[in-house]
Formats: C-alpha cells, structure tokens, sequence
C-alpha cells in the first residue's frame, strides 16, 4: 500500500531531503519576489510591515519543518 496514497494533496509531502541547492534557489527566488514593490500593495505600511512578518515567520516554520537554515 502507498503511503498517504488517498491523502488530499499527496504532492505536498516532502519525498527527499531538500539540498543546500535547493534551500539556496528557494532562497533567491523568495528574494526576488520580494524587491517587486507592486506585490506589496497594502495602503497602510503597518500592514505591510505586519504582513511581511508572518511570510518571515511561515518561512521560519517551514524551514524548521525540513530541517534547513532560513536567514532573511
């Protein structure tokens, strides 16, 4: 029997441990996104700043989930 084969996004679960590549490109292309101001289009910099700490935050948890190192 396949693992979680009935699960309802099996594409989600990790299937080999990420490489210091992998974190590497991840990393850059997390970078990228975020020096594009128009994906930051929240009218109160508040909210921007609040925003931004939870992405940093979900990024944390996620590489602590997969056992990599996340520096902003």
């Amino acid at each position: 029997m396949k693992y979680k084969a009935h699960t309802r996004r099996p594409s989600l679960r990790a299937v080999a441990p990420a490489t210091l590549a992998d974190a590497r490109q991840v990393s850059q292309a997390l970078a990228r996104y975020a020096r594009q101001g128009s994906h930051f289009a929240c009218s109160r910099p508040a909210d921007v700043d609040r925003q931004r700490q939870r992405m940093l935050a979900a990024c944390h948890a996620f590489a602590n989930d997969y056992g990599l190192r996340f520096t902003p």
